[in-house]
């Protein structure tokens, strides 16, 4: 789970109970002197083997993904792994439900017009233009409300976006679109958060619009005032 921005883990593994900071696997609080513990399963209750105020953890309920615990005098709910406590913590942070947010991640991307690197060039070499966008081939809670606002704009956009899946990409690729534009990144790894829409063509390439989205309101606002 986390708690103050920061992902905390409790492991029963192997019998030794630990409650740690992910980052530095340092204990919460006073929890390092608590590594052995007596089960009472008539009450669902863990007595640990230390001599701490907080020093007993009740389980309240579980199942394959999620265990609901009081420990360190609250409740808390800890996933069975990361995702599933960042996709928590996100739909808490933007209050959504799991039907807006199952809504949001599974994005039908099927209908996008794709193309290859080589079609950019040709248009760069080419008269007119055309607007290009380079995307994720995964969508989660990192990325979801920028590929959400992309998805509203090629629905809506009275122009064609060609995107181009920046995951399959080599490093020769790269290094063609940086030699016609330095606005292009060098590498995958600049555009994991980060959604740019170029136009490109008559020798130019244009940043047309940068879509960063902080929050589930946020994108609310954007997808009404943003229009290409």
């Amino acid at each position: 789970m986390f708690n103050n921005e920061r992902l905390t883990v409790v492991s029963f593994e192997k019998d030794n109970f630990a409650y740690y900071f992910d980052d530095t696997k340092k204990s919460v609080n006073n929890y390092d002197s608590c590594g052995k513990y007596n089960y009472n399963s008539s009450v669902n209750v863990l007595k640990l083997n230390c001599d701490i105020k907080n020093n007993k953890v009740y389980i309240r309920k579980y199942n394959n993904d999620a265990l609901s615990l009081t420990i360190d005098s609250s409740e808390k709910i800890f996933y069975a792994t990361e995702e599933l406590a960042r996709i928590s913590k996100f739909k808490i942070d933007n209050d959504l439900t799991d039907e807006i947010y199952n809504d949001l991640i599974n994005i039908a991307k099927e209908g996008y017009l794709k193309v290859k690197i080589d079609d950019l060039i040709k248009t760069y070499n080419s008269k007119g233009n055309k607007l290009y966008v380079f995307v994720d081939d995964e969508i989660n809670v990192n990325n979801v409300l920028n590929y959400s606002l992309l998805d509203s704009v090629i629905q809506n956009s009275s122009k064609e976006i060609h995107t181009i899946p920046f995951n399959s990409l080599k490093k020769s690729d790269f290094i063609k679109i940086n030699k016609i534009s330095s606005l292009f990144f060098k590498d995958s790894s600049e555009y994991v958060n980060k959604i740019i829409i170029y136009q490109v063509g008559n020798k130019k390439v244009k940043v047309l619009e940068t879509l960063d989205v902080k929050s589930y309101k946020d994108l609310s606002e954007k997808i009404i005032n943003l229009n290409l």
